[in-house]
């Protein structure tokens, strides 16, 4: 998909010391593909409403366990939301959301 587009991912709660920070974390192959730097603003697209919010990399240990996941045919990729912005948006850990860049 072309960074206009974007890219549809499967939701799960952000990392604890993630929480209150108003950040999202995605796999780096995703940053790549849609030419998002670290840090940059993207807009995150649920059900109900979109929002911009800041951008950052998976953390190592979900980059490992996303790789696993690929060696067993499992492919999909996965965002890192906080409950306050799931809510805004209106999606629930497991929905797929779509993220593009700004």
């Amino acid at each position: 998909m072309d960074d206009k587009s974007g890219f549809s991912l499967r939701v799960l709660e952000n990392e604890i010391q993630d929480k209150g920070r108003d950040i999202v974390r995605i796999d780096p192959e995703i940053m790549q593909i849609l030419n998002i730097s670290e840090g940059a603003l993207v807009e995150v697209i649920g059900p109900n409403n979109r929002t911009s919010i800041i951008c950052l990399s998976l953390q190592p240990s979900d980059e490992i366990n996303e790789n696993i996941k690929r060696n067993k045919t499992v492919d999909y990729k996965i965002i890192r939301i906080d409950s306050k912005t799931r809510d805004f948006i209106g999606t629930n850990i497991g929905d797929n959301i779509t993220i593009r860049k700004i």
